[in-house]
């Protein structure tokens, strides 16, 4: 039999545009929770189990059971819909309450054009997000207390959801509600437990197995992986895909085939791509394996990234150099450019004052930039080198190398919480204090305006208005025993007549 082989990339292809970046719950990234929509399994219960070091060291088992409803079970379309929940979220500056929507922006979000079937379609995916519970066994980790629960029962991805619909004539004119994120969700959001995800790369997948095994992918070559292999009984284990077809190695290939042609090129979160990707007989002949190795972008036409050594090497010398070349050479090193490159750059210009880099750095150090980007994004890890810098000169701690951000980057996830925290509850004092002001404001208008309409009446008018409220009040329970022998039952007397009068005057405008 002719073994498959890898399908190889082409080297001078430009990369794509940059994907929109919404940063996902981590608990949510690690397991593989959703199938594919066309999926023929039983709309039953599905159970991932998987074994895990313990607080004690020991070897426990985690498990994820996700429920089904009516709707079935959640799917990938389900995915892309909450992605798109969670980017909404973080646009409304990812609030603890509900948040606000239009399926027409969703629909916008997931590249989907308006009409019936894309209503239908979302609609059926926040349903299962709603209702569809997920229970956690020593596998949802909360970042507020730093451990893994043992058990976490009747989770839904969203604990609270509103959709109001409007026709006319025949034709929806109006969609739109409130959903409300878990709150477990929206807390390790806000502490940042969390994993970057390219959202156009997402829905752009045709192959909804291209898209499960992307995001499991994206996730394990983040770390310090380049190269993944895993056979294929095993990867549709972890996948949590089943059924008589996929018992058999050729059953597995058959599904993966097209998936695989998809992942080749993609996009990963830290800068790098998926550079081949590939079925492969395993040794003993019994199953395939799945081969993926990433690799760097290139821009189209740029040269192959030198290594470390041809770096440094002395530069050729150059015909008919002209004069900005030999008196003004320029020592500045050409990296590539990605988010990585900038932070490194951004850390050479806080602690050594350039605004270059003058020699490449280490391979673990563009590393250690990669993976600050991918787990944290540029404003937190931006915030990381800036607080390792102030905590280094409170001890004079000389720091000559970008490694040693990494004993500093708790600390600095932390303190970065704790001020993110402070700024939040700073701006809804903001708030309520100016909201406070504005129901101030309009009810002194109120008073002001009832005054004005009170003393435009004519004399006579006044009394009469005035003598009907004071019959009225005078047998309520309020002032029908009252003493007005005394001069203060008769001043506040008159006074809530005029105001009863001012306020029919307004209400009356």
């Amino acid at each position: 039999m002719e073994e498959p082989k890898a399908v190889l990339p082409a080297i001078d292809q430009a990369p794509p545009p940059p994907a929109r970046r919404v940063r996902s719950e981590l608990n949510l990234e690690k397991w593989s929770i959703w199938l594919p929509s066309n999926s023929n399994r039983d709309p039953g219960p599905r159970v991932l189990t998987r074994e895990i070091d313990g607080d004690n060291g020991q070897k426990i088992k985690a498990e994820v059971e996700i429920t089904a409803s009516r709707k079935g079970t959640l799917t990938t379309e389900d995915q892309r819909t909450y992605y798109a929940l969670v980017e909404h979220h973080q646009r409304n500056g990812s609030p603890d309450s509900v948040v606000y929507f239009s399926l027409r922006g969703l629909s916008k979000s997931l590249a989907k054009k308006w009409g019936t079937r894309t209503i239908e379609t979302i609609t059926d995916s926040l349903t299962p997000l709603r209702v569809n519970t997920i229970v956690w066994k020593n596998s949802y980790h909360d970042a507020a207390t730093g451990k893994t629960q043992e058990e976490l029962n009747f989770f839904n991805i969203i604990t609270d959801l509103k959709i109001i619909t409007a026709k006319q004539d025949g034709h929806v004119t109006r969609a739109e509600g409130y959903f409300k994120l878990n709150d477990a969700i929206v807390a390790n959001l806000e502490r940042n437990h969390t994993k970057p995800v390219l959202l156009d790369v997402v829905i752009g997948f045709k192959s909804e197995v291209a898209q499960i095994l992307y995001t499991q992918l994206d996730r394990i070559l983040s770390k310090d992986i380049t190269t993944y292999e895993r056979r294929t009984k095993e990867l549709f284990a972890d996948l949590g895909l089943e059924g008589r077809k996929y018992a058999q190695p050729s059953g597995r290939k058959q599904l993966l085939e097209p998936a695989i042609a998809e992942l080749q090129n993609t996009p990963l979160t830290n800068g790098y791509l998926i550079r081949t990707a590939a079925l492969e007989r395993t040794v003993d002949g019994k199953d395939y394996k799945l081969v993926i190795k990433r690799g760097r972008t290139r821009l189209k036409n740029d040269p192959p990234e030198p290594r470390f050594s041809e770096s440094q090497a002395e530069p050729q010398p150059q015909e008919n150099p002209s004069v900005e070349s030999r008196t003004e050479p320029n020592t500045a090193i050409q990296t590539e450019q990605g988010k990585g490159t900038e932070l490194l750059v951004y850390f050479h210009k806080v602690f050594f004052g350039t605004d270059s880099l003058t020699t490449l750095p280490a391979q673990k150090h563009r590393d250690l930039a990669d993976w600050m980007i991918a787990s944290h994004g540029e404003e937190l890890s931006r915030y990381i080198v800036n607080f390792t810098r102030s905590e280094a000169e409170k001890t004079r701690f000389a720091i000559a190398t970008f490694g040693a951000i990494a004993n500093y980057i708790d600390r600095a996830v932390t303190a970065f919480t704790l001020e993110q925290a402070q700024v939040k509850h700073e701006e809804e004092v903001r708030r309520e204090t100016a909201k406070q002001t504005e129901i101030d404001r309009v009810r002194e208008a109120r008073e002001q305006r009832g005054y004005q309409l009170f003393h435009s009446l004519t004399e006579n008018d006044r009394q009469t208005l005035l003598a009907r409220k004071r019959a009225e009040l005078i047998t309520s329970d309020r002032w029908k025993n009252a003493d007005f022998s005394t001069d203060i039952f008769k001043i506040m007397f008159e006074k809530e007549a005029e105001q009863l009068v001012r306020q029919d005057l307004i209400a009356s405008e």
